[in-house]
């Protein structure tokens, strides 16, 4: 779970401009991270991919953290979605 979290909020705090306030919501079921954000993710349904980075001038990092979530979550058997809402990214684990 250390793993899980600390990559949703890794990724949650390089991917938010200036002060934007990041969001977390946990309950029984389910917790959710959110950041500000101006669009949609171009390749929403990348985003899981290993090594996927939106372009090589992106900001720095492997493209392994959203794969490391996922996977987690498949060992887990938890449910791992995202969807942009309201000008921000969520992020959702549901506990099944």
């Amino acid at each position: 779970m250390q793993s899980l979290i600390g990559n949703l909020l890794s990724n949650a705090i390089k991917h938010t401009e200036g002060d934007g306030p990041i969001r977390i919501t946990i309950d029984h079921d389910r917790l959710e991270i959110s950041n500000p954000g101006d669009a949609e993710l171009e390749d929403a349904e990348r985003i899981f991919r290993r090594f996927y980075r939106k372009n090589e001038r992106s900001k720095p990092g492997s493209g392994l953290g959203l794969a490391i979530v996922q996977k987690i979550c498949e060992v887990l058997q938890y449910n791992v979605t995202y969807h942009f809402a309201e000008n921000r990214h969520f992020f959702r684990i549901i506990f099944n």
